[in-house]
């Protein structure tokens, strides 16, 4: 009984990592040569995305606590000054990792820390 649970989780596993991964389906030795030119593309227009759309998002949280959060009178103003302080800051960072060359190049260019 639990083999057959087992085998069951396994394809959903793999269906998660392929999604996340998709070429992974690849073997390293019949990799298709598109795939190289592929994966240079995805990562060239995710970091030119993003290098536009962080400043916007890390602009949008800090308006939203001056002219949303402080005129609301929202309790406690303390606590909603860190979260959109410390969020803004986290993607000041995360927006600042995409102008350093040798991480742009990583396999998993578009993690969740990217």
């Amino acid at each position: 009984m639990a083999a057959k649970k087992a085998s069951k989780a396994e394809p959903k596993k793999l269906g998660f990592k392929y999604t996340l991964f998709p070429d992974l389906l690849f073997k390293r030795e019949n990799r298709p040569e598109w795939l190289e030119q592929w994966q240079a593309d995805q990562r060239h227009y995710h970091v030119l995305i993003l290098r536009y759309l962080m400043p916007i998002g890390i602009l949008v949280w800090l308006w939203h606590y001056f002219f949303f959060d402080i005129p609301m009178n929202l309790q406690p103003p303390l606590g909603w000054q860190i979260m959109r302080v410390g969020l803004s800051t986290l993607m000041l960072i995360s927006w600042a990792f995409h102008f350093i060359g040798p991480l742009l190049n990583r396999i998993i260019f578009d993690s969740p820390q990217s």
